[in-house]
Formats: C-alpha cells, sequence, structure tokens
C-alpha cells in the first residue's frame, strides 16, 4: 500500500514537471523564432514540446493515475474539472496536430507568423490543455488526500503560475513590452486578463498568499528563461541590419505580477462566503491596479534607459528582423492628456472588478471541502 502511495506521488510531481516543460519549450519555440530567420519541424524547442507533451498524455494512461483521478470523482472533486487524465490526452493530440499543421507554415520566414494565428494558434492550445491537466492532477491529488501536504498544495499552486505565465505570453503584443507600460490601455489589458487567474488561485488554495506564490512561480520561470536562452548560439540564416543574430533572443523581462497579487492576497485573507465575499471586489480591483501601475510606471523608464540595456534584464534584446531607431526606446502608446488616462485607468479598475469577481467564483467553487474524518 505504502508502495503504491510513493508510486502515485511520484507520478503527481512528474506530471506538473512534464507541464513546466512543455510550458518553457512553447515560450522557447517563439524566441527561436524571434531568432532564426527560417525555422524547421526539427528545432529543438519543438521537438522538446512535442516529447513532453507526449510524455504527459502517456502518465496520464498509467492505472495509479486514473485509479486517482477515479477516487477524486468519488471523493466528490467539482464535477467538470475532475479529469486531469482526460485533459492531459487531448492537449497530447493536439500538441500532434498542431505541430504537423504547422509545418508547411515554418517554410515561410518567422515574422510572418505571430503567437496565436493559424496553426501557432492550434500549437499554443495545446500547451494551454496540458499546463490546465496537469493543475487538474494536481487538484485530484489533493481530493485524495484530505491530509495534503504543504508540498502538494505548492504543486497545485505552480500549475495556476503556468496559468499565469501562458496568459502573459499569449498576450505578448499587448503587455510585455515596456514601451507599453505609459499608456491605460496596457492597464486594462492587465486588469482583464490576470485577476481572474490570480484570485482564484489565492481563493482555492489551502495555504496563505497563493496568489503571490502563483506570479513568483511565472516570474522565476520567466527569469530563468532571460537569463539562460541567450547563453545558447543559433545559426543564423540571414544578416540584418542590426547585425548578424548568434544567439537565442529571451523573453521579455517578466511584469512584475507578485506586488498587485500581495494585494489579491490581503483582501482574501478572511473567509467570507455568500454576499460577503462581494465586499473585498472593489478593494481587490483598485488594489490591482494601483499596485500595477505604481510598479510598472517607473519600471518602464528604467527599462527603456541605458541602465535597463544589461544582460540581467534584456530590454535591448528585439527579432532579427526588427529594424533599428529610436522607436525602440519610446513610448508607443501614451493617452492624450491626464484626464484620458485617468479615464483609461477607472475603465481598468472597473474590468479587473469582474475579471476578480469570475476568480472569485471559481475559487469558491475549487476549494477544497474540510475533511469530516
Amino acid at each position: 500500500m505504502r508502495d503504491a502511495s510513493v508510486d502515485a506521488s511520484t507520478l503527481w510531481g512528474a506530471v506538473p514537471l512534464l507541464s513546466t516543460l512543455v510550458a518553457v519549450a512553447w515560450v522557447w519555440d517563439i524566441s527561436w523564432q524571434a531568432s532564426v530567420r527560417q525555422v524547421t519541424f526539427w528545432s529543438p524547442p519543438h521537438l522538446t514540446l512535442l516529447i513532453c507533451a507526449l510524455a504527459a498524455g502517456a502518465a496520464s494512461l498509467s492505472p495509479i493515475v486514473l485509479a486517482r483521478s477515479a477516487a477524486a470523482r468519488t471523493a466528490g472533486a467539482v464535477p467538470g474539472l475532475r479529469h486531469g487524465p482526460l485533459v492531459l490526452r487531448v492537449g497530447s493530440l493536439l500538441a500532434i496536430g498542431g505541430l504537423a499543421l504547422d509545418l508547411p507554415g515554418h517554410q515561410r520566414t518567422a515574422e510572418q507568423v505571430a503567437v496565436l494565428t493559424g496553426p501557432h494558434a492550434v500549437v499554443g492550445l495545446s500547451v494551454l490543455v496540458v499546463i490546465f491537466g496537469g493543475l487538474l492532477t494536481a487538484m485530484e491529488h489533493r481530493v485524495c488526500d484530505p491530509r495534503a501536504s504543504r508540498w502538494q498544495e505548492l504543486l497545485v499552486l505552480h500549475g495556476w503560475g503556468l496559468i499565469v505565465l501562458w496568459i502573459a505570453t499569449a498576450a505578448t503584443e499587448y503587455v510585455a513590452r515596456p514601451n507599453l507600460w505609459h499608456g491605460s490601455e496596457f492597464y486594462q489589458v492587465g486588469a482583464a486578463i490576470f485577476p481572474v487567474v490570480l484570485v482564484t488561485a489565492s481563493r482555492s488554495s489551502m495555504i496563505p498568499w497563493g496568489a503571490t506564490l502563483a506570479a513568483a512561480t511565472y516570474m522565476t520561470i520567466t527569469l530563468l528563461m532571460v537569463w539562460l536562452l541567450p547563453l545558447f548560439p543559433v545559426q543564423p540564416r540571414l544578416e540584418i541590419d542590426m547585425g548578424v543574430a548568434t544567439h537565442i533572443m529571451p523573453p521579455t523581462f517578466p511584469l512584475l505580477l507578485v506586488f498587485p497579487s500581495i494585494g489579491v492576497d490581503l483582501w482574501l485573507r478572511t473567509d467570507r462566503r455568500g454576499w460577503r465575499a462581494l465586499v473585498p471586489l472593489g478593494g481587490i480591483a483598485v488594489t490591482f491596479e494601483l499596485l500595477l501601475l505604481a510598479a510598472h510606471w517607473p519600471f518602464a523608464d528604467f527599462l527603456l534607459s541605458p541602465l535597463g540595456r544589461h544582460d540581467l534584464f534584456a530590454a535591448d534584446q528585439w527579432p532579427y528582423h526588427a529594424r533599428p531607431g529610436s522607436w525602440q526606446y519610446a513610448y508607443w502608446t501614451v493617452d492624450v492628456g491626464t484626464r484620458a488616462f485617468a479615464l483609461g485607468v477607472l475603465l481598468a479598475i472597473l474590468l479587473a472588478a469582474v475579471s476578480a469577481g469570475i476568480g472569485l467564483g471559481i475559487g469558491n467553487r475549487l476549494r477544497p471541502l474540510p475533511s469530516n474524518g
């Protein structure tokens, strides 16, 4: 019995690891395409993504994983959110299909493709499904063990951090570059897409600081890629105006989401049910936006200055097809006047309240019930 428990714990640790590798391979693939003019199906990030997605699907077929999933349904896991193995298999199939469909696209140059267009959207969706499958398996493991350890709870929050990573990567065009951080559009997009995940993570967690830990997971993984990917050389296919690409372009410096996440966790310290649960929504929305603004407004000035062009921050890394110019160090979306910016931030607060409300509902639904035994 003890051996079976050990095997189950090992598999439940392997699935989040494979989900992480799939997410990392996806970001790596995007950086690879930004560094090399023409890529192939057999590029290292493609193969890594495919192998890890297939391994996650294979792990979902393990009798131990299937038995735990069935036990989770018997123990009362949330209806519709208790099929981790099935979701992992769907993600594996989507990865195969997306990469197969993407094969003709790689005969084009990399500047003709985007993160979530055409076959790339299928690949991105497959990554999200695998991440979500890994998150569900971690939740099922928690349901099966009423005495779930802190380590098991951290695996769940790690899964939410991967969701944040996926969202930030998918929304790169709107949130990634510091050139966007002095416009209200950045704060509106951030308000719409991040509170729902961070509030869900915080509300459904059985340990404190759930949103902060999820945001820290996203930032840690991104920072490691920012610092490690440029160490790997690439074979340039074309000389460009900015010089020859000799290394992989890293992703942009991560958003400082850990600061607004602290505000989310502070508002959700008290366990409120029913209508009382709506009380902190306004506070969460205002706090999230103010902390997002306070963190990113001055940091944008720093990253666009000569100090931000250090390898530590990678603020001066651009795709091979980008033509150098003053636009690289300028703000692209600036509101016309203080009044326009203030109205934009007010809209962002409203969007944050709606996003947080959805997250609060999902978090209440996913929060484990107290054990009677």
